[in-house]
């Protein structure tokens, strides 16, 4: 009981005093897949990121660095990789990418995933999971398989939880683990 009045004090004053991060958006970053080493990467830097904060705001940040890089597995999905958007001040995000799946366009892929938040310094934003919510990437030349190579440029956007619904899967997580 000690824990779960700690932990619901913890959240009640993580909430109150500062807005935690929920998402990042970026777009035009410079986006490769390589057929010889069935790397889809973005590596790009100078860029403007857009960041979503829980209390409905919005910063804008110049710029931010991207690199991602994610394995080809099959059909349309990748596995595996990391992740590491920067700024000049150090990392913002960053982690493992678990998955992403794409459809196909003509001269796009489409796609979204999982991925795993290991480590950030903007205050309010918890470790834990992410969604990839999209990543559209612009093709040259026009998509035919992942057996040629493809340059264009992309946008990408990571959702991550806000410290409110991180705080709940924690009491949640404690109410049952003293049920059981």
């Amino acid at each position: 009981m000690k824990k779960l009045v700690v932990l619901s004090l913890f959240c009640v004053f993580a909430t109150i005093t500062q807005a935690g991060l929920v998402g990042v958006g970026l777009d035009y970053v410079d986006t490769s897949y390589t057929a010889a080493t069935r790397v889809f990467s973005m590596n790009d830097s100078g860029l403007l990121a857009v960041l979503q904060h829980d209390n409905n705001t919005q910063t804008y940040l110049m710029g931010i660095s991207i690199q991602l890089a994610t394995t080809y597995a099959s059909g349309m999905s990748f596995a595996g990789g990391d992740f590491v958007i920067s700024d000049v001040g150090g990392t913002l995000l960053a982690g493992n990418v678990i998955s992403v799946d794409f459809t196909a366009g003509a001269t796009t892929l489409a796609g979204e995933g999982k991925a795993q938040v290991t480590t950030s310094n903007l205050n309010g934003f918890p470790v834990g999971p992410a969604d990839i919510i999209s990543i559209t990437f612009n093709l040259t030349p026009a998509f035919a398989d992942f057996n040629q190579n493809y340059t264009g440029d992309s946008k990408v956007n990571f959702q991550v939880p806000e410290p409110v619904t991180m705080c709940l899967l924690g009491l949640g997580g404690l109410l049952l683990r003293k049920r059981g």
